[in-house]
């Protein structure tokens, strides 16, 4: 009971970072175009925007961006047939790194891009 509390306040106290990422898988589609902006943040996450202008949060596998250094300017979807960037998918990045995909999910614009992001790139 009192770790449920604990849990509740901490959430209270960072209100703004719980409603920065959806809660629920998504897919976008990636069509050629399809990604505007690439943003790494610590890990093995990416910020990128559509072209529709909404945001999205990338999760790949882990240590896949580990030693990779430099801004992402292109990135390859394998999603087969379906042309969309899910969950299970692969991508190659700069056209020599291959990760995989954990999940995918709606965001605000990173802090890259806004300075009043209530995301970091922690």
């Amino acid at each position: 009971m009192l770790s449920l509390l604990l849990a509740s306040a901490v959430l209270a106290a960072n209100p703004g970072h719980e409603a920065a990422i959806g809660d629920k898988e998504v897919a976008i589609d990636f069509a050629p175009g399809a990604i505007r902006e690439y943003y790494k943040a610590k890990g093995d996450r990416l910020f990128v925007r559509s072209r529709t202008n909404q945001w999205y949060r990338i999760q790949l596998n882990e240590g896949c961006l580990a030693r990779f250094y430099g801004d992402i300017h292109f990135m390859e979807v394998d999603s087969g047939i379906d042309k969309r960037l899910e969950a299970n998918d692969s991508v190659r990045i700069e056209n020599r790194r291959v990760c995989l995909v954990d999940s995918v999910r709606t965001s605000v614009a990173p802090p890259q891009v806004d300075s009043n992001s209530p995301l970091t790139t922690d």
